[in-house]
């Protein structure tokens, strides 16, 4: 079935909010908060986590409404598809250290975990298949969600930073008249370039792994992985490691997406496993082999941004 979503933004474009809608959803931001707190400088940790909180709830709300409308199928099939593409350019962004290519590789990773949280949001909403609104009101309300869902992991990230690393040492500004976010959160006296240095020293260890570890690590080599979970895995699964690995990479490759869609596959679950219960495995064991990688709602309820 051609998606809604791939005839407009078609595929290899990382798709970023309209301008119109960045500045309008941030000003309501703004709003909010300046009903309950007066523009200034706060450096309290409590004071700071209040005013963030404040933000969150009311971002946080906002997408939830969006949510309701947008959670479907066809949206699935784009967040997931935008997820993996996120992860490509972050593979494949420069590691020159300088201010502008950390901040696109920062503005890449929060995508990423902005997208999964989109993606557990719609799983537990059961979506139907396509979303019950007008295409035109389709494309604004995805860019509006992809917005809100960065501004809640920026959020969180900001949170981090006050009460793990700089708990005495932040400072929020909240602005008064501001051109497009309403506050900044900075490190103080001395961690003030803190988060470049630590980006920086990142990128330089990133380039250097294969020297120190030419050979594949523990977690990237099946050849140790086997030695070491075959037999737990029977035990478990009913099924060795080494198996395991190769019934995930018969669906990976025996299955393919609908044509005018983007290349992410959607395959009902029993008859995924009555699929590959046919080819000699028993059924129970592939029913855990599912499960050990299936995304379900007992497993997200109540989930933030994490």
């Amino acid at each position: 079935m051609s998606s809604r979503l791939h005839n407009h933004y078609g595929e290899n474009y990382l798709v970023e909010p309209d301008k119109g809608i960045v500045g309008k959803i941030w000003k309501e931001v703004g709003d909010h908060l300046h009903k309950q707190f007066p523009p200034d400088i706060y450096r309290d940790k409590s004071a700071i986590n209040k005013i963030m909180q404040a933000a969150y709830n009311f971002v946080e709300g906002r997408l939830d409404r969006l949510m309701r409308r947008l959670a479907s199928r066809e949206f699935m099939e784009f967040v997931l598809y935008q997820y993996d593409l996120a992860a490509e350019l972050w593979n494949l962004a420069p590691e020159s250290g300088s201010l502008n290519d950390l901040h696109e590789e920062s503005h890449l990773v929060s995508r990423r975990r902005a997208l999964k949280h989109l993606a557990e949001q719609i799983t537990l909403r059961s979506p139907p298949e396509c979303a019950p609104i007008h295409r035109s009101s389709l494309i604004a309300e995805t860019e509006q969600a992809l917005l809100c869902a960065e501004i809640l992991v920026t959020l969180c990230i900001m949170s981090d930073r006050t009460h793990f690393l700089f708990p005495d040492h932040s400072q929020l500004t909240l602005y008064k008249n501001y051109e497009l976010v309403p506050f900044r959160l900075d490190p103080i006296y001395p961690f003030e370039s803190a988060d470049i240095e630590f980006k920086r020293r990142f990128t330089t260890d990133r380039k250097h792994i294969s020297k120190c570890l030419p050979e594949l690590t523990i977690d990237r080599d099946p050849r140790f992985q086997v030695e070491i979970l075959d037999e737990y895995f029977s035990e478990v699964f009913g099924l060795k490691y080494q198996q395991h690995l190769f019934w995930l990479n018969h669906i990976i490759n025996e299955v393919e997406a609908a044509p005018g869609s983007y290349p992410v596959v959607f395959y009902p679950r029993d008859k995924l496993t009555q699929g590959i219960a046919s080819l000699g495995v028993e059924h129970e064991a592939v029913k855990r082999i599912l499960a050990g990688f299936t995304l379900g709602l007992s497993r997200i309820d109540g989930r933030r941004i994490g």
